[in-house]
């Protein structure tokens, strides 16, 4: 009777939770994934709109071949078929992301990050947003994805 009591009590103690059910937790899809990109933009504050909206002027102004989707809830651009820039809303600022900036120059010393291949430039002004070292930055993403054949995230 002892030794069934030892099981009966072993099994209890090993059994799964029952709310673990051994399934992933579902996680609701975003009902705005894949929305243009302006929808993210949109929904930033102000000044950071505003800056958003001249980074995005700015990195249509590089290429022609760009599409736009909001992901992750930021504002996210393929250029010539490569997940290249992401703009995201901090509390007094945006970020511009940059998916092969550890590969560009920073003569400007703006590019900020230590990531394998991304960096990132902290954009707090409309000013900045439409000045050189953020264009150029642009360009040089642009020509560089143009000549790897490989996704800028990866």
């Amino acid at each position: 009777m002892a030794k069934k009591a030892k099981k009966e009590a072993a099994k209890k103690v090993t059994k799964k939770p029952a709310s673990a059910g051994g399934m992933a937790k579902k996680y609701a899809t975003r009902s705005d994934l894949g929305a243009p990109a302006s929808v993210a933009i949109d929904r930033m504050a102000e000044p950071m709109r505003s800056m958003a909206r001249a980074i995005d002027k700015a990195i249509r102004a590089v290429s022609k071949k760009v599409q736009d989707r909001v992901a992750w809830g930021n504002a996210g651009y393929i250029v010539d078929g490569k997940d290249l820039f992401a703009i995201s809303e901090c509390s007094d600022r945006v970020n511009l992301y940059i998916g092969n900036g550890a590969l560009l120059d920073n003569a400007e010393g703006v590019l900020e990050g230590t990531g394998k291949t991304m960096r990132h430039v902290k954009v707090r002004s409309v000013e900045q947003a439409q000045g050189a070292a953020v264009k150029k930055l642009l360009k040089e993403s642009v020509a560089m994805a143009k000549a790897d054949d490989r996704n800028a995230w990866k």
